[in-house]
């Protein structure tokens, strides 16, 4: 929101981009193939109010998923479309940017879907906030800070590959990051996408 008499968007002068994983990110992850079923969709603790603040912020926040269940034959596409619906009635993103492995842009960890999502967003002011090694991989190579979180098996076992070669953190708060393996650099690790985006939020007003 905005109040004209500090003229207009002048409360946030700069608004950031954040780019949302979806599985183990917002919703918790199920694990191999993925969600396919509506019943097995479950947003995770507290990112509703999480992405609401951001939003309230003045910051952009769009997720960026990989979907190749579609790929496989195991998820229609009327059941992805009615995944999205949901999580958009409960979440309140701008966007959903979805590689399926069967056309548009390919899958993460290539940066075509962090490229598409950013259109011509400021790069030195966007942040993708992911679980998994391909989230990582995929910010890096599009030139944008990465963060961890450990809501699931993959960031968890992500985070211990850091360890072995902890760096400060970027964003205050957060435990020391690192370079993976591919040499992707990881800005800060947190617990949950709450924690994520409350320092994003804060690491944005003083930047």
């Amino acid at each position: 929101q905005t109040d004209d008499a500090y003229g207009g968007f002048d409360v946030v002068p700069r608004p950031w981009t954040v780019l949302l994983d979806r599985d183990g990110v917002l919703n918790r992850d199920v694990g191999s193939p993925g969600v396919v079923r509506a019943e097995q969709f479950e947003l995770l603790p507290g990112v509703s109010d999480a992405v609401t603040a951001l939003k309230k912020d003045g910051h952009a926040c769009m997720v960026v998923t990989n979907q190749n269940a579609r790929r496989k034959g195991l998820l229609s596409a009327e059941t992805l479309e009615k995944l999205h619906a949901s999580l958009r009635r409960e979440v309140p993103v701008d966007d959903i940017f979805v590689a399926t492995g069967l056309d548009g842009p390919a899958l993460k960890p290539a940066p075509d879907l962090v490229n598409l999502a950013l259109g011509d967003a400021d790069r030195d002011r966007a942040i993708l906030v992911g679980d998994s090694r391909t989230d990582m991989i995929a910010a890096c190579r599009a030139g944008i800070l990465a963060v961890l979180v450990t809501s699931s098996h993959h960031g968890v076992a992500c985070a211990a590959e850091l360890a072995e070669a902890p760096t400060p953190a970027v964003i205050d708060g957060g435990a020391p990051g690192g370079v993976l393996r591919e040499g992707a650099s990881v800005a800060a690790v947190f617990p949950g996408l709450p924690q994520a985006l409350a320092a994003i939020r804060a690491h944005a007003s003083r930047t």
